[in-house]
Protein backbone atom coordinates (compact mmCIF):
# COMPACT_ATOMS: atom_id res chain seq x y z
CA UNK A 1 0.00 0.00 0.00
CA UNK A 2 2.90 2.59 0.67
CA UNK A 3 4.21 1.80 -2.93
CA UNK A 4 0.71 2.49 -4.64
CA UNK A 5 0.81 6.00 -2.32
CA UNK A 6 4.21 6.43 -3.07
CA UNK A 7 3.36 6.12 -7.10
CA UNK A 8 0.24 8.28 -6.57
CA UNK A 9 2.45 10.94 -5.01
CA UNK A 10 5.20 10.99 -7.75
CA UNK A 11 2.65 10.95 -10.76
CA UNK A 12 1.05 14.01 -8.88
CA UNK A 13 4.19 16.01 -8.04
CA UNK A 14 5.09 15.85 -11.78
CA UNK A 15 2.50 17.23 -13.41
CA UNK A 16 1.94 20.30 -10.47
CA UNK A 17 5.46 20.86 -11.17
CA UNK A 18 5.22 20.97 -15.25
CA UNK A 19 2.03 23.69 -14.24
CA UNK A 20 4.89 26.48 -13.70
CA UNK A 21 6.16 26.09 -17.41
CA UNK A 22 3.46 28.03 -19.85
CA UNK A 23 4.78 26.12 -22.98
CA UNK A 24 4.20 22.34 -20.55
CA UNK A 25 0.93 23.72 -19.18
CA UNK A 26 -1.63 22.22 -21.47
CA UNK A 27 0.21 19.02 -21.77
CA UNK A 28 0.44 18.99 -17.77
CA UNK A 29 -3.06 19.39 -17.07
CA UNK A 30 -3.53 15.95 -19.26
CA UNK A 31 -0.97 14.17 -16.83
CA UNK A 32 -2.32 15.76 -13.87
CA UNK A 33 -6.01 14.13 -14.53
CA UNK A 34 -4.35 11.18 -15.67
CA UNK A 35 -1.91 10.42 -12.94
CA UNK A 36 -3.71 8.82 -10.30
CA UNK A 37 -4.78 6.11 -12.31
CA UNK A 38 -1.17 5.45 -13.45
CA UNK A 39 -0.07 5.97 -9.71
CA UNK A 40 -2.48 3.22 -8.72
CA UNK A 41 -1.37 0.84 -11.80
CA UNK A 42 2.59 1.74 -10.77
CA UNK A 43 1.78 0.89 -6.93
CA UNK A 44 -0.84 -2.60 -8.08
CA UNK A 45 2.47 -3.61 -9.55
CA UNK A 46 4.73 -2.93 -7.45
CA UNK A 47 2.04 -4.70 -4.38
CA UNK A 48 1.54 -7.74 -6.74
CA UNK A 49 -1.38 -6.82 -7.85
CA UNK A 50 -3.37 -8.95 -10.59
CA UNK A 51 -1.41 -7.97 -13.95
CA UNK A 52 -5.10 -7.75 -15.46
CA UNK A 53 -6.00 -4.82 -12.49
CA UNK A 54 -2.97 -2.75 -12.84
CA UNK A 55 -2.92 -2.99 -16.63
CA UNK A 56 -6.21 -1.95 -16.98
CA UNK A 57 -5.58 1.42 -14.70
CA UNK A 58 -2.36 1.77 -16.59
CA UNK A 59 -4.32 1.57 -20.30
CA UNK A 60 -7.30 3.53 -18.66
CA UNK A 61 -4.86 6.34 -17.80
CA UNK A 62 -3.07 6.53 -20.88
CA UNK A 63 -6.27 6.74 -23.00
CA UNK A 64 -7.88 9.71 -20.75
CA UNK A 65 -4.16 11.56 -21.57
CA UNK A 66 -4.49 10.74 -24.86
CA UNK A 67 -8.39 12.03 -25.08
CA UNK A 68 -7.29 15.18 -22.68
CA UNK A 69 -4.48 15.82 -24.93
CA UNK A 70 -6.55 15.55 -28.40
CA UNK A 71 -9.69 17.24 -26.70
CA UNK A 72 -7.08 20.58 -25.79
CA UNK A 73 -5.53 20.13 -29.39
CA UNK A 74 -8.51 19.93 -31.26
CA UNK A 75 -9.71 23.37 -29.14
CA UNK A 76 -6.55 25.15 -30.12
CA UNK A 77 -6.82 23.83 -33.42
CA UNK A 78 -11.09 25.25 -33.24
CA UNK A 79 -9.76 28.31 -31.94
CA UNK A 80 -7.20 29.03 -34.72
CA UNK A 81 -9.53 28.04 -37.54
CA UNK A 82 -12.30 30.47 -35.40
CA UNK A 83 -9.32 33.31 -35.57
CA UNK A 84 -8.43 32.34 -39.41
CA UNK A 85 -11.90 32.33 -40.35
CA UNK A 86 -13.13 35.51 -39.02
CA UNK A 87 -9.37 37.34 -40.77
CA UNK A 88 -11.29 35.63 -44.05
CA UNK A 89 -14.59 36.94 -43.39
CA UNK A 90 -13.25 40.46 -42.99
CA UNK A 91 -11.30 40.14 -45.78
CA UNK A 92 -14.09 39.13 -47.80
CA UNK A 93 -16.00 42.35 -46.61
CA UNK A 94 -12.49 44.22 -47.45
CA UNK A 95 -12.49 42.86 -50.85
CA UNK A 96 -16.35 42.93 -51.30
CA UNK A 97 -15.99 46.77 -50.52
CA UNK A 98 -12.94 47.20 -52.96
CA UNK A 99 -14.92 45.21 -56.20
CA UNK A 100 -17.87 47.94 -55.40
CA UNK A 101 -15.48 50.87 -55.37
CA UNK A 102 -13.79 49.21 -58.26
CA UNK A 103 -17.22 48.56 -60.21
CA UNK A 104 -18.82 52.65 -58.94
CA UNK A 105 -15.45 53.43 -60.39
CA UNK A 106 -15.56 51.42 -63.30
CA UNK A 107 -18.92 52.63 -64.28
CA UNK A 108 -17.93 56.27 -63.87
CA UNK A 109 -15.18 56.04 -66.34
CA UNK A 110 -17.59 54.19 -68.74
CA UNK A 111 -19.95 57.15 -67.98
CA UNK A 112 -17.17 59.26 -68.89
CA UNK A 113 -15.93 57.77 -71.60
CA UNK A 114 -19.91 57.24 -73.20
CA UNK A 115 -19.87 61.47 -72.63
CA UNK A 116 -17.07 61.51 -74.72
CA UNK A 117 -18.00 59.89 -77.32
CA UNK A 118 -21.40 61.05 -77.10
CA UNK A 119 -19.31 64.74 -77.48
CA UNK A 120 -17.52 63.63 -80.51
CA UNK A 121 -20.88 62.09 -82.46
CA UNK A 122 -22.35 66.23 -81.23
CA UNK A 123 -19.38 67.55 -82.87
CA UNK A 124 -19.67 65.46 -86.14
CA UNK A 125 -23.54 66.31 -86.57
CA UNK A 126 -22.22 70.10 -86.05
CA UNK A 127 -19.89 69.59 -89.09
CA UNK A 128 -22.50 67.47 -91.24
CA UNK A 129 -25.83 68.92 -90.54
CA UNK A 130 -26.91 72.43 -90.14
CA UNK A 131 -30.39 72.25 -88.90
CA UNK A 132 -30.81 73.89 -85.44
CA UNK A 133 -33.30 71.56 -83.74
CA UNK A 134 -31.54 68.52 -84.86
CA UNK A 135 -28.33 69.67 -82.97
CA UNK A 136 -30.83 70.44 -79.44
CA UNK A 137 -32.24 67.35 -79.69
CA UNK A 138 -28.67 65.43 -80.12
CA UNK A 139 -27.65 67.63 -76.97
CA UNK A 140 -30.92 66.89 -75.19
CA UNK A 141 -30.82 63.28 -75.59
CA UNK A 142 -27.05 63.47 -74.32
CA UNK A 143 -27.76 65.18 -71.33
CA UNK A 144 -30.81 62.77 -70.83
CA UNK A 145 -28.09 59.71 -70.49
CA UNK A 146 -26.36 61.82 -68.00
CA UNK A 147 -26.42 59.77 -64.13
CA UNK A 148 -28.00 61.90 -62.26
CA UNK A 149 -30.36 63.95 -64.58
CA UNK A 150 -34.24 63.69 -64.26
CA UNK A 151 -35.17 65.78 -66.30
CA UNK A 152 -34.52 68.07 -69.54
CA UNK A 153 -36.13 70.88 -71.70
CA UNK A 154 -34.40 72.87 -74.21
CA UNK A 155 -36.08 75.40 -75.59
CA UNK A 156 -34.89 77.69 -78.97
CA UNK A 157 -35.60 80.95 -79.28
CA UNK A 158 -37.21 82.14 -82.83
CA UNK A 159 -36.51 85.01 -84.83
CA UNK A 160 -39.62 87.02 -83.22
CA UNK A 161 -38.07 86.42 -79.53
CA UNK A 162 -40.79 83.72 -78.63
CA UNK A 163 -39.71 80.72 -77.06
CA UNK A 164 -40.24 76.87 -78.62
CA UNK A 165 -39.73 73.40 -77.57
CA UNK A 166 -37.11 71.80 -79.13
CA UNK A 167 -36.43 68.87 -76.79
CA UNK A 168 -38.31 67.53 -73.98
CA UNK A 169 -37.46 64.60 -71.85
CA UNK A 170 -40.18 63.47 -68.74
CA UNK A 171 -41.21 66.73 -68.47
CA UNK A 172 -45.26 66.55 -67.54
CA UNK A 173 -45.42 70.16 -68.78
CA UNK A 174 -43.40 71.44 -70.43
CA UNK A 175 -45.59 74.89 -71.35
CA UNK A 176 -44.76 75.87 -68.05
CA UNK A 177 -41.22 75.32 -68.28
CA UNK A 178 -41.06 77.29 -71.05
CA UNK A 179 -43.73 80.28 -69.37
CA UNK A 180 -40.84 80.49 -66.61
CA UNK A 181 -38.42 82.05 -69.70
CA UNK A 182 -41.24 84.38 -70.92
CA UNK A 183 -42.98 85.23 -67.73
CA UNK A 184 -39.34 85.59 -66.03
CA UNK A 185 -36.69 86.90 -68.72
CA UNK A 186 -34.56 87.76 -65.97
CA UNK A 187 -33.39 83.67 -66.08
CA UNK A 188 -32.15 84.43 -69.62
CA UNK A 189 -30.35 87.08 -68.98
CA UNK A 190 -27.13 85.51 -67.72
CA UNK A 191 -24.78 83.92 -70.23
CA UNK A 192 -23.17 81.78 -67.48
CA UNK A 193 -23.99 78.39 -65.86
CA UNK A 194 -26.01 78.72 -63.30
CA UNK A 195 -27.27 76.20 -60.42
CA UNK A 196 -30.43 76.60 -58.17
CA UNK A 197 -29.96 74.15 -55.22
CA UNK A 198 -33.02 75.86 -53.26
CA UNK A 199 -36.07 78.00 -54.37
CA UNK A 200 -34.98 80.77 -52.25
CA UNK A 201 -33.62 83.17 -55.45
CA UNK A 202 -35.85 81.83 -57.43
CA UNK A 203 -39.18 80.90 -55.82
CA UNK A 204 -41.69 81.28 -58.40
CA UNK A 205 -39.77 77.55 -59.99
CA UNK A 206 -41.62 76.27 -57.39
CA UNK A 207 -44.76 76.68 -59.03
CA UNK A 208 -43.58 75.26 -62.78
CA UNK A 209 -43.15 72.38 -60.75
CA UNK A 210 -39.39 71.80 -60.63
CA UNK A 211 -37.35 70.39 -57.76
CA UNK A 212 -34.00 71.49 -57.14
CA UNK A 213 -30.96 71.25 -58.15
CA UNK A 214 -32.01 73.49 -61.22
CA UNK A 215 -29.76 74.17 -63.71
CA UNK A 216 -30.26 77.55 -66.04
CA UNK A 217 -28.26 76.52 -68.83
CA UNK A 218 -27.78 79.80 -71.43
CA UNK A 219 -27.00 78.70 -75.19
CA UNK A 220 -25.55 81.96 -76.54
CA UNK A 221 -23.05 83.76 -78.63
CA UNK A 222 -21.51 86.72 -77.53
CA UNK A 223 -25.11 88.65 -76.60
CA UNK A 224 -26.90 86.60 -78.85
CA UNK A 225 -29.30 84.13 -76.86
CA UNK A 226 -30.00 81.01 -79.41
CA UNK A 227 -31.30 78.52 -76.55
CA UNK A 228 -31.59 77.81 -73.20
CA UNK A 229 -31.92 74.59 -70.90
CA UNK A 230 -33.26 73.71 -68.01
CA UNK A 231 -31.88 70.83 -66.22
CA UNK A 232 -33.40 69.28 -63.36
CA UNK A 233 -30.63 66.73 -61.28
CA UNK A 234 -31.15 64.21 -58.69
CA UNK A 235 -28.16 64.11 -55.22
CA UNK A 236 -26.44 61.36 -57.46
CA UNK A 237 -25.20 63.99 -60.00
CA UNK A 238 -21.35 64.21 -59.79
CA UNK A 239 -18.96 67.06 -60.04
CA UNK A 240 -17.96 66.20 -63.76
CA UNK A 241 -21.26 65.80 -64.61
CA UNK A 242 -22.24 69.74 -63.45
CA UNK A 243 -18.98 70.56 -65.28
CA UNK A 244 -19.74 68.84 -68.77
CA UNK A 245 -23.24 71.00 -68.79
CA UNK A 246 -20.67 73.63 -69.52
CA UNK A 247 -18.40 72.47 -71.93
CA UNK A 248 -21.50 71.08 -73.97
CA UNK A 249 -23.45 74.16 -74.60
CA UNK A 250 -19.97 75.92 -75.40
CA UNK A 251 -20.53 73.36 -78.31
CA UNK A 252 -23.50 73.40 -79.46
CA UNK A 253 -23.78 77.58 -79.15
CA UNK A 254 -20.65 77.33 -82.46
CA UNK A 255 -23.09 74.82 -83.72
CA UNK A 256 -26.29 76.91 -83.76
CA UNK A 257 -23.83 80.17 -85.31
CA UNK A 258 -22.67 78.27 -88.13
CA UNK A 259 -26.22 76.69 -88.78
CA UNK A 260 -27.30 80.25 -88.28
CA UNK A 261 -25.08 82.11 -90.76
CA UNK A 262 -25.36 79.13 -93.17
CA UNK A 263 -29.24 80.07 -93.26
CA UNK A 264 -28.14 83.85 -93.43
CA UNK A 265 -26.22 83.27 -96.84
CA UNK A 266 -28.84 80.53 -97.98
CA UNK A 267 -31.11 82.89 -97.15
CA UNK A 268 -29.30 86.17 -99.54
CA UNK A 269 -27.73 83.37 -102.09
CA UNK A 270 -31.61 82.57 -102.93
CA UNK A 271 -33.11 85.48 -102.79
CA UNK A 272 -33.06 89.15 -104.14
CA UNK A 273 -31.44 91.95 -101.46
CA UNK A 274 -33.89 95.18 -102.57
CA UNK A 275 -37.30 92.93 -103.32
CA UNK A 276 -36.76 89.78 -100.93
CA UNK A 277 -38.45 87.83 -103.69
CA UNK A 278 -36.59 84.58 -105.15
CA UNK A 279 -34.19 85.47 -107.39
CA UNK A 280 -33.76 83.74 -110.98
CA UNK A 281 -32.06 81.00 -110.66
CA UNK A 282 -34.18 79.33 -107.75
CA UNK A 283 -37.07 80.70 -109.18
CA UNK A 284 -36.65 78.91 -112.32
CA UNK A 285 -35.87 75.61 -109.51
CA UNK A 286 -39.26 76.33 -108.24
CA UNK A 287 -41.34 76.07 -111.79
CA UNK A 288 -39.61 72.96 -112.76
CA UNK A 289 -40.35 71.76 -109.54
CA UNK A 290 -43.85 72.93 -110.27
CA UNK A 291 -43.70 71.49 -114.11
CA UNK A 292 -42.67 67.59 -112.76
CA UNK A 293 -46.09 67.91 -109.89
CA UNK A 294 -48.83 69.07 -113.03
CA UNK A 295 -47.16 66.54 -115.43
CA UNK A 296 -47.56 63.48 -112.60
CA UNK A 297 -50.68 64.47 -111.34
CA UNK A 298 -51.94 66.42 -114.22
CA UNK A 299 -52.94 69.22 -112.20
CA UNK A 300 -53.33 72.53 -113.90
CA UNK A 301 -50.13 75.02 -113.54
CA UNK A 302 -49.98 78.70 -114.90
CA UNK A 303 -46.56 80.91 -115.34
CA UNK A 304 -46.86 84.67 -115.47
CA UNK A 305 -44.19 87.39 -116.27
CA UNK A 306 -44.70 90.96 -115.43
CA UNK A 307 -42.40 94.30 -115.59
CA UNK A 308 -43.87 97.98 -114.71
CA UNK A 309 -44.57 100.02 -117.69
CA UNK A 310 -42.27 102.46 -118.70
CA UNK A 311 -39.78 101.91 -115.98
CA UNK A 312 -36.71 103.58 -117.81
CA UNK A 313 -38.84 107.03 -118.03
CA UNK A 314 -39.23 106.79 -113.95
CA UNK A 315 -35.64 106.23 -113.65
CA UNK A 316 -35.15 109.07 -115.75
CA UNK A 317 -37.30 111.50 -114.06
CA UNK A 318 -37.22 110.48 -110.41
CA UNK A 319 -33.98 108.82 -110.33
CA UNK A 320 -33.16 105.11 -109.95
CA UNK A 321 -33.51 105.05 -105.93
CA UNK A 322 -37.16 106.32 -106.82
CA UNK A 323 -37.16 102.90 -109.57
CA UNK A 324 -35.69 100.64 -106.43
CA UNK A 325 -38.79 102.29 -104.36
CA UNK A 326 -41.36 101.01 -107.47
CA UNK A 327 -39.53 97.60 -107.32
CA UNK A 328 -39.75 97.20 -103.99
CA UNK A 329 -43.61 98.72 -103.56
CA UNK A 330 -44.66 96.01 -106.40
CA UNK A 331 -43.00 93.05 -104.19
CA UNK A 332 -44.69 94.44 -101.60
CA UNK A 333 -47.95 94.23 -103.04
CA UNK A 334 -47.66 90.97 -104.35
CA UNK A 335 -47.22 89.45 -100.85
CA UNK A 336 -49.93 91.16 -99.72
CA UNK A 337 -52.31 89.74 -102.33
CA UNK A 338 -50.64 86.22 -101.97
CA UNK A 339 -52.77 83.27 -101.79
CA UNK A 340 -51.38 79.37 -101.08
CA UNK A 341 -49.91 78.24 -104.49
CA UNK A 342 -47.84 81.69 -105.07
CA UNK A 343 -44.82 81.89 -105.69
CA UNK A 344 -42.72 85.25 -106.86
CA UNK A 345 -39.25 85.63 -108.40
CA UNK A 346 -37.09 88.96 -109.75
CA UNK A 347 -36.09 87.72 -113.11
CA UNK A 348 -33.90 90.63 -113.79
CA UNK A 349 -34.22 94.28 -114.20
CA UNK A 350 -38.11 95.06 -113.37
CA UNK A 351 -39.23 92.25 -114.51
CA UNK A 352 -40.78 89.44 -111.86
CA UNK A 353 -41.74 86.13 -112.44
CA UNK A 354 -45.15 84.17 -110.78
CA UNK A 355 -45.88 80.33 -110.80
CA UNK A 356 -49.83 80.08 -110.43
CA UNK A 357 -50.54 76.34 -109.07
CA UNK A 358 -54.40 77.44 -109.56
CA UNK A 359 -57.57 75.01 -110.31
CA UNK A 360 -58.65 77.41 -113.68
CA UNK A 361 -57.27 79.73 -116.16
CA UNK A 362 -59.86 82.04 -115.08
CA UNK A 363 -59.04 81.93 -111.19
CA UNK A 364 -55.23 82.63 -112.15
CA UNK A 365 -56.27 85.40 -114.79
CA UNK A 366 -58.93 86.85 -111.79
CA UNK A 367 -56.13 86.89 -109.21
CA UNK A 368 -53.30 88.85 -111.55
CA UNK A 369 -56.46 91.30 -112.64
CA UNK A 370 -56.85 92.19 -109.07
CA UNK A 371 -52.57 92.40 -108.93
CA UNK A 372 -52.51 94.64 -111.70
CA UNK A 373 -55.19 97.10 -110.27
CA UNK A 374 -53.88 97.24 -106.78
CA UNK A 375 -50.61 98.30 -108.28
CA UNK A 376 -52.66 100.84 -110.45
CA UNK A 377 -54.16 102.33 -107.37
CA UNK A 378 -51.12 102.28 -105.34
CA UNK A 379 -48.31 105.30 -105.20
CA UNK A 380 -45.49 106.92 -102.83
CA UNK A 381 -44.95 110.42 -102.57
CA UNK A 382 -40.89 111.47 -103.85
CA UNK A 383 -40.16 115.17 -103.64
CA UNK A 384 -43.62 116.31 -102.81
CA UNK A 385 -45.03 114.19 -105.99
CA UNK A 386 -46.94 111.23 -106.47
CA UNK A 387 -45.20 108.54 -108.12
CA UNK A 388 -47.51 105.62 -110.08
CA UNK A 389 -47.45 103.38 -112.54
CA UNK A 390 -49.11 100.01 -113.90
CA UNK A 391 -48.18 96.56 -114.86
CA UNK A 392 -48.22 94.67 -117.84
CA UNK A 393 -48.94 90.98 -117.82
CA UNK A 394 -48.21 87.87 -119.20
CA UNK A 395 -49.83 84.71 -118.51
CA UNK A 396 -49.42 80.65 -119.80
CA UNK A 397 -50.82 77.07 -118.75
CA UNK A 398 -48.36 74.68 -118.81
CA UNK A 399 -48.66 72.00 -121.00
CA UNK A 400 -47.59 68.04 -120.46
CA UNK A 401 -45.53 68.08 -123.50
CA UNK A 402 -43.63 70.75 -122.53
CA UNK A 403 -40.39 68.81 -121.36
CA UNK A 404 -38.36 72.08 -119.76
CA UNK A 405 -39.54 74.84 -117.62
CA UNK A 406 -37.84 77.74 -119.94
CA UNK A 407 -39.66 77.05 -122.86
CA UNK A 408 -43.03 77.19 -120.47
CA UNK A 409 -41.80 80.43 -119.19
CA UNK A 410 -41.11 81.94 -122.76
CA UNK A 411 -45.14 81.47 -123.77
CA UNK A 412 -46.02 83.73 -120.76
CA UNK A 413 -42.76 86.25 -122.34
CA UNK A 414 -44.40 86.46 -125.54
CA UNK A 415 -47.50 86.97 -123.64
CA UNK A 416 -46.02 89.60 -121.86
CA UNK A 417 -45.40 91.33 -124.94
CA UNK A 418 -48.60 90.90 -126.44
CA UNK A 419 -50.05 93.33 -123.40
CA UNK A 420 -47.81 95.48 -124.16
CA UNK A 421 -48.23 95.90 -127.54
CA UNK A 422 -52.31 96.04 -126.77
CA UNK A 423 -51.69 98.87 -124.84
CA UNK A 424 -50.08 98.26 -121.36
CA UNK A 425 -50.98 98.09 -118.25
CA UNK A 426 -53.13 94.51 -118.98
CA UNK A 427 -53.30 91.01 -118.55
CA UNK A 428 -52.45 88.90 -121.51
CA UNK A 429 -53.15 85.06 -121.83
CA UNK A 430 -50.98 82.73 -124.06
CA UNK A 431 -52.81 80.84 -127.14
CA UNK A 432 -52.69 77.06 -125.56
CA UNK A 433 -51.65 75.82 -128.71
CA UNK A 434 -48.27 77.79 -129.79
Amino acid sequence: MSEVLAGMMFWLVLPALALGRRRFRRASWALFAAAPLAALAAGGRSAGFPPEAWEACLAAALAGAALLLAGDFSRRAARRVGVRLRGLRGETREIGRRVLSLEREAEARHGSVERLQNRFALVQGMATRLDTDVLLQSLGRLWSDVRGVRRVLLAQRRSNGNWAVAFAQDVPSPENWIGLLENHPELAEGRRLRKCSSFGKFPFLKDAGVEPPFFLVPVAWGEDLMAFGCVETGPDLSEEGESGFDTERKLVSIGLRRAHLFDLMSERSRHDGLTGTLLRRTFMERLQGAARQSRRYKAPLFAAVFDIDRFKAINDTFGHPVGDKALVETARIVRDLSVPGVTLGRLGGDEFGLVLEMVSGEEAVAWLERLRAAVEASSFSEGGKDVQFTLSIGVAEFRAEESAAESFLARADRALYEAKRLGRNRVAVAPKES
